[in-house]
């Protein structure tokens, strides 16, 4: 019998079947590759597509942030951080040297004046007896940093109206008759180790007027008020440099109160605040 037929046969059968098998591994392997390439193209352009989204939602969120901050700013109002009602050291007169320095005597009457001349309390030149008062009180108590240690140094006849100073009312507004009248601690104090009386950056609207007077100190807090124009963020007050150059803008001298001005950026304790009714305008002071 002739087997060559029959073995050719499952040549060409097994030559078939591999060819099929290795046809069928190659077309699943481009399959494969291609799909695999197209998914990674997908997805390329589904990221890119993303992306444009992305940043298109952020610009526009951007844009409409900048618009309300915008209209924002535009109603904002302007409110000095010298008039914020707080008792911090930082904000007040230190008046330890209040004997030895004539200069400084000038401003603690000129602000006495101005905070008790409407209220009911105040008589014809009573800054002055206040100061003379005062001056040998915290001679004969030197390490005193309250206005209730000098009480029991003072005469007699000047304890009802000093109690009434140091005690002040619950509540008052500046300037004001028949609506009380603040504290001596409220303006002024005798705690703290500056060698100057005066902080620039934190005194009160009171304090730098005065100091400097009314219109100076008008043009001050103009002059911030600009300087907070700029980003419309926290009230700002002029830097030492910048008071310097605008002192020079307007032609005054400088020299005149450095003296009593220092310029510290360190936080100060306040004992006491003072916060403003907005509907009666009345302030009240807070003990703790």
């Amino acid at each position: 019998m002739n087997i060559l037929p029959l073995v050719s046969a499952f040549i060409i059968l097994f030559a078939i079947g591999s060819y099929a098998f290795v046809h069928s591994l190659r077309t699943t392997a481009q399959e494969s590759f291609h799909y695999k390439g197209a998914l990674a193209v997908e997805r390329r352009f589904a990221n890119q597509i993303q992306k444009e989204i992305y940043e298109a939602q952020k610009a526009k969120k951007e844009e409409e942030k900048e618009k309300t901050e915008s209209e924002q700013n535009q109603n904002k109002k302007f409110v000095s951080h010298r008039d914020k009602f707080s008792t911090q050291n930082n904000r007040k007169i230190l008046i330890k040297k209040l004997g030895s320095d004539p200069q400084l005597e000038k401003v603690v009457l000129r602000l006495l004046k101005d905070i008790y001349d409407q209220t009911p309390i105040y008589t014809t030149n009573m800054e002055h007896e206040v100061v003379s008062v005062l001056i040998t009180a915290i001679k004969q108590n030197p390490s005193a940093i309250t206005f209730e240690e000098l009480l029991p140094k003072l005469p007699d006849s000047q304890i009802p109206l000093f109690y009434k100073l140091i005690k002040g009312t619950q509540n008052y507004e500046l300037r004001k008759s028949n609506s009380g009248y603040p504290a001596l601690g409220d303006f002024l104090t005798l705690e703290g180790k500056s060698i100057k009386p005066i902080n620039f950056y934190y005194a009160s609207r009171t304090v730098l007027k005065a100091l400097f007077g009314e219109k100076l100190c008008e043009q001050i807090i103009i002059a911030e008020k600009l300087k907070w124009e700029s980003d419309h963020k926290a009230a700002k007050h002029l830097m030492q440099k910048e008071l310097d150059a605008f002192f020079t803008k307007i032609n005054v001298n400088y020299s005149e109160y450095e003296p009593l001005l220092h310029f510290s950026s360190g936080a100060s304790k306040a004992s006491q605040e003072i916060v403003q009714d907005e509907s009666t305008k009345l302030k009240v002071r807070i003990n703790p």
